[in-house]
């Protein structure tokens, strides 16, 4: 979509600051789901779990979008002055990689419970997709390429607010 709406050059931009920014925690939260999901298949109170790991991430959010905000800078800068050093989508790459990794623990947390869970999460999965899609349109065309990553931060997002619904529905109280 942003190819349609703003040109290629836009989406060379937008590629070069989502893999600065998922570059090392995309490999690093598929390794800890290949370990994580099994585990925590076996636990029967999965609430116990999600508590858990919003305590953690309380500790974690903020330096890791610190982290991640400094590390988008660091490769942008690699990849030279052909790519524009902008501090604004550094910082909302740097907040969806937060969110993303919250909201993907917690759906995978959530899908782990029984296959009526893993329903539920494919479902919402295209609920969230069509909310992404829906606000790039509207948000790309109004405020360009930050946008299309608020757009992904509200639909990551959604997985957050929908898991603690989940929980609260399940098992009476948030995680």
């Amino acid at each position: 979509m942003i190819n349609q709406l703003l040109g290629t050059a836009e989406v060379g931009i937008y590629a070069a600051y989502l893999s600065a920014s998922m570059g090392i925690v995309g490999p690093g939260l598929q390794v800890f789901m290949n370990v994580f999901f099994p585990a925590v298949s076996k636990y029967g109170s999965h609430d116990i779990v999600a508590k858990k790991v919003n305590n953690i991430f309380r500790f974690v959010c903020i330096p890791l979008t610190i982290f991640t905000f400094f590390l988008i800078w660091f490769i942008i800068f690699l990849y030279g002055h052909r790519y524009p050093k902008d501090f604004l989508l550094m910082f909302l790459f740097a907040i969806n990689t937060s969110v993303f990794l919250l909201g993907n623990i917690k759906w995978w947390l959530i899908a782990s419970v029984d296959l009526k869970a893993v329903r539920f999460t494919s479902f919402h999965a295209l609920v969230a997709a069509g909310i992404n899609a829906s606000l790039n349109f509207v948000l790309i065309s109004t405020v360009g390429l930050p946008g299309a990553i608020l757009a992904t931060i509200v639909a990551s997002s959604y997985f957050i607010i929908l898991s603690e619904y989940y929980f609260k529905k399940r098992y009476g109280r948030l995680s």
